[in-house]
């Protein structure tokens, strides 16, 4: 348990935060959800660690970089392993994960719409289907439809509402948004997900990021 204030600090959107919200609210954890607009974060950007968010204030103290954030609240919410070598293998399939952000990272600032989109095919066609694949072995493997151990751990959530959430919304023109579709391992994980209590109850406390659960 997280004794003390706690504040997430992101913009009124679902995306880098919403993995850390989650763990928060499925651990019970009282926060303050602090939204930053558009026009704040300009005069707020030299506030932060590196300019960037969300950042986590706890007990006065600032902490930046979401993945660092995630696993700093899963490890006082029980979504982190205790066990050295579970907590290497939800560390290496957050670092899996970060591999395909990189893919789809490249085209982010092509400003030219014919060349963004070309790029995004080929990711789409080429690059990211490997690393689904790997992801989908994971879940394969594992009998309890974790990617890691028997339970929820911080990994399940950044693929879900962070990862799948992220690819398959439409923010990526170019890249279809039924891409993960056939991949029914996840697939599974994200239902399983969807159907905890929890989980219902913040989706439907977020109807705009989550309309589908209002």
């Amino acid at each position: 348990m997280m004794d003390g204030e706690v504040k997430v600090t992101y913009f009124k959107i679902a995306g880098r935060a919403e993995p850390i919200r989650l763990a928060l609210f499925i651990g019970e954890v009282p926060f303050h959800d602090e939204y930053v607009t558009g026009d704040e974060w300009a005069s707020r950007k030299g506030e932060t660690p590196f300019g960037q968010l969300p950042v986590l204030t706890y007990q006065g103290q600032v902490l930046a970089q979401s993945q660092a954030i995630l696993r700093f609240v899963g490890k006082h919410v029980g979504l982190y392993p205790e066990d050295p070598w579970s907590a290497a293998k939800v560390d290496e399939v957050i670092a899996l994960f970060s591999e395909v952000e990189s893919i789809i990272s490249a085209s982010r600032f092509e400003t030219d719409e014919e060349k963004r989109l070309a790029m995004r095919r080929t990711m789409a066609e080429v690059h990211l289907p490997p690393k689904f694949d790997m992801i989908e072995k994971i879940l394969e493997k594992n009998e309890s439809g974790f990617l890691v151990g028997s339970s929820l751990t911080i990994a399940d959530l950044l693929l879900v509402v962070g990862m799948m959430r992220g690819i398959t919304s439409g923010a990526f023109d170019g890249i279809p948004t039924t891409i993960l579709d056939n991949y029914s391992h996840m697939q599974a994980l994200k239902a399983k997900i969807h159907a905890m209590d929890k989980v219902r109850e913040w989706m439907k406390a977020h109807p705009d990021w989550y309309p589908a659960a209002s």
